[in-house]
């Protein structure tokens, strides 16, 4: 094994794409839907209800959007040298407490509880956590290539010492 690549998902970003697609056109078309002329106080408060409904549409699946545009490359790279994490890399050496773990998360409008697992480990005091719940993997899988990129870079490092 010399470098095992995980990518983003592509089921979740194309997902989130549409939904992001179809409510922020939602959003345009109750836009155009708004009366303007503020003649009455019932019909100005309709169109203004539906002005502000629509503009938060917009604004919130408009960020929701650009942060999946983001996402678009992002990818996990373990390797005999270290791991990448969606462009910046951290050495084996910088490396300590590399594990799996799982965090609790409020998800949801209803706010239910859910479990999401997560790539945790420190590199010069800095403690790093990715959301492996959006990539191509499962935590089996992401910790059998963490035992085999450190057991590769185990003896990439004996056979440069000896």
């Amino acid at each position: 094994m010399k470098k095992v690549v995980i990518n983003y998902s592509y089921f979740k970003l194309i997902l989130n794409f549409i939904t992001s697609i179809i409510l922020i056109s939602l959003g345009v078309y109750l836009l155009f839907e708004v009366n303007y002329k503020l003649t009455e106080y019932r019909t100005m408060m309709k169109d203004l209800l539906l002005f502000f409904i629509a503009i938060s549409l917009i604004i919130s699946y408009g960020k929701i959007f650009y942060k999946n545009l983001k996402n678009l490359n992002n990818k996990i790279t373990l390797s005999e040298l270290g791991i990448e994490v969606n462009g910046i890399f951290y050495n084996w050496n910088d490396i300590s407490f590399p594990k799996m773990i799982v965090k609790k998360e409020f998800v949801g409008k209803n706010n239910l509880l859910h479990d999401f697992d997560y790539l945790s480990f420190n590199s010069q005091q800095k403690k790093i956590e990715v959301k492996i719940d959006d990539y191509q993997t499962n935590k089996e899988k992401l910790i059998g290539y963490l035992k085999i990129s450190w057991i590769n870079f185990l003896k990439f490092t004996t056979i440069l010492i000896v």
